[in-house]
């Protein structure tokens, strides 16, 4: 999912979304704010009082009213992955995502840590305008 972002419309921000393929509701969500290197905790993770944050909220409300100037996209397993096994290896590798350092001068940002698991997974990452760094963990 990409949104753009809300101090600029110049650029759009990703965050990657997981969802039950029969109920459709969101079983992970990968949202990294500016300047984090390991993703929001998700809903479940937070104690009693606890808020997530707002780009977490944001994102989440981007990818809940999809239009307009969100994009969402759907990903393919790749070849030799089940639905199945290819979700549950794109949790995997966004549970333990962790970067040494984020940057939006030379990557990786938040961008780049929504595709990461799905680069590391062999997926097609769909190639989304205004999106710096998108492509910093894709495979040479």
């Amino acid at each position: 999912m990409a949104r753009p972002l809300q101090y600029t419309d110049q650029f759009n921000h990703s965050s990657l979304f997981v969802t039950d393929p029969e109920t459709g509701e969101i079983t992970r969500q990968y949202s990294l704010q500016g300047g984090a290197t390991k993703f929001d905790r998700q809903l479940s993770e937070l104690g009693p009082g606890e808020s997530p944050s707002s780009t977490f909220t944001a994102d989440r409300n981007a990818f809940l009213n999809p239009g307009g100037a969100n994009q969402h996209f759907n990903i393919a397993p790749p070849d030799g992955l089940t639905a199945k096994a290819f979700r549950e290896q794109v949790i995997q590798l966004g549970d333990s995502y962790s970067a040494v350092r984020y940057s939006n001068i030379i990557g990786p940002n938040s961008n780049s840590a929504a595709a990461f698991p799905l680069f590391r997974s062999g997926a097609q990452v769909p190639d989304i305008s205004r999106t710096p760094f998108l492509n910093y963990y894709r495979p040479r």
